[in-house]
């Protein structure tokens, strides 16, 4: 992301589904996400929140497919997006919510949708297993000794000073900034590496 925001190449675009109120805290944590966003570089009037009855913040709850897909259908109409980007089916964390948004996208594109709408590129980051996921900085020479059959995924590699600048952003998000969720920071492989799976206009 912040790669894409410091060029004036791309215009980066943000779409939340829900408003985050599994915990009551609807009002905090949507301004949470915004100053997160500002702080990586997407401006107020390009962050998207959704509110909606059928798509409760929830890890258990599946959401609805065509409830998904109306509202992410929409955002790419009126900005004219052209790659969306978004989770694989294990939805990084097993959320169910995440699940469910990465299964409707899918369907959507292997219905031929999203490349109607304009969409020319589909991105699924990847799930990785428990130990994967917390190699923190050591991910950085994971990757480059994978299997040369694995390396032609996409693959996003943090320098420093943007992982300083994810850090900032998630502490954006003070209502979750829980103990627990500090080590994640220190020692996750998503703040240091991120690969994707891409699904092309003809896949």
């Amino acid at each position: 992301i912040l790669a894409l925001t410091c060029s004036s190449d791309y215009s980066v675009h943000l779409l939340c589904l829900s408003e985050g109120d599994y915990y009551g805290q609807a009002s905090v944590r949507k301004e949470e996400i915004r100053n997160s966003a500002g702080i990586l570089g997407i401006p107020n009037n390009h962050v998207s929140l959704v509110t909606d009855k059928n798509l409760p913040d929830s890890p258990e709850v599946e959401w609805a497919w065509n409830s998904v897909q109306s509202h992410v259908l929409n955002a790419i109409k009126e900005n004219g997006i052209t790659t969306v980007v978004t989770f694989d089916e294990y939805g990084v964390s097993g959320h169910a919510n995440h699940i469910s948004t990465s299964l409707a996208l899918q369907e959507l594109h292997h219905r031929g949708k999203l490349q109607e709408a304009g969409v020319q590129e589909l991105y699924l980051l990847e799930s990785v297993g428990f130990l994967r996921k917390y190699t923190g900085w050591l991910s950085h020479y994971c990757e480059w000794n994978e299997p040369s059959t694995q390396k032609s995924r996409p693959c996003a590699v943090s320098s420093f000073d943007q992982y300083l600048k994810s850090r900032e952003a998630m502490a954006q998000h003070r209502s979750q900034y829980l103990w627990f969720r500090r080590l994640y920071f220190l020692f996750s492989r998503y703040l240091f590496v991120n690969t994707f799976q891409r699904l092309a206009h003809n896949q």
